[in-house]
């Protein structure tokens, strides 16, 4: 099957991708302040990682991503419908208004036959909780994040938040950056 850019799975790898990126940069980050008023900057800096919702959900769903088998976004289009067969039925018990086979079986047991059809939608990557060490993280719910509006936890949204957020700090590491002496 030849991926597309709507394929939900690519839409998925895509996402963890950004999560890998995301931590790159804080590991990146940690490596210069030591100590001084640079140490207690990023102090500050993995404090606001640790207790915001968003960048909290962002490194556990990347570390259930690296380390488990859970997948950590959904395709939110897919929907399951389990259908049981007439056969499946025993002869006392009612299926009036069940979906059997490809029939509704309707009042005085006549058969409304109905054809399923299956139609592809773009895929909508849906956030899911993510456990971490034995801990359970939900998706941010909608709300104000890094001084940023949240309108709906989908990655685009929570990416742009994030995105703008290290592009801040990265900012900010550059004034905290000590030449090394020549």
């Amino acid at each position: 099957m030849e991926r597309t850019e709507n394929d939900a799975d690519h839409l998925a790898d895509l996402w963890a991708e950004f999560l890998t990126y995301a931590n790159r940069v804080f590991n990146k980050l940690s490596h210069g302040p030591k100590h001084g008023p640079s140490k207690g900057w990023f102090d500050r800096v993995k404090h606001v990682r640790k207790t915001d919702k968003i960048l909290s959900y962002i490194l556990h769903a990347r570390n259930a991503d690296t380390h488990g088998v859970e997948r950590i976004a959904q395709d939110s289009n897919l929907v399951s419908v389990k259908i049981r067969p007439l056969s499946s039925y025993k002869d006392d018990e009612p299926i009036k208004g069940k979906i059997v086979d490809n029939a509704i079986v309707g009042p005085g047991s006549h058969y409304e036959f109905i054809q399923h059809a299956v139609q592809q939608t773009n895929p909508v990557l849906r956030l899911v909780p993510v456990t971490d060490g034995g801990m359970k993280y939900d998706p941010p719910a909608p709300g104000t994040y890094l001084d940023q509006e949240l309108s709906q936890a989908d990655p685009i949204d929570i990416g742009r938040i994030v995105a703008n957020y290290l592009e801040r700090i990265v900012a900010e590491a550059e004034n905290h950056v000590v030449p090394e002496p020549s």
